[in-house]
């Protein structure tokens, strides 16, 4: 597994879902933490919930990204 992405519950969201509709599996990290009490989980409690995806998978996301322009910060 492979961390693509951490950030505020609404980012990882779209990038989820732009992951899907391409075809690739996602696993969130902290899903429910996260909307519940993200200070719990990190300083501050930004940047709590984590979007994780297979290794195999993580150029094919990449590219993904590239074309959307929404993942910036790998």
């Amino acid at each position: 597994m492979k961390t693509l992405y951490s950030g505020e519950y609404y980012e990882v969201m779209n990038i989820k879902n732009i992951l899907e509709n391409e075809n690739i599996e996602t696993i969130l990290e902290n899903e429910m933490m996260a909307s519940i009490e993200p200070v719990a989980i990190t300083s501050g409690g930004f940047r709590a919930l984590v979007l994780k995806i297979q290794d195999e998978d993580y150029e094919k996301a990449t590219e993904a990204g590239k074309l959307i322009g929404c993942m910036v910060s790998f």
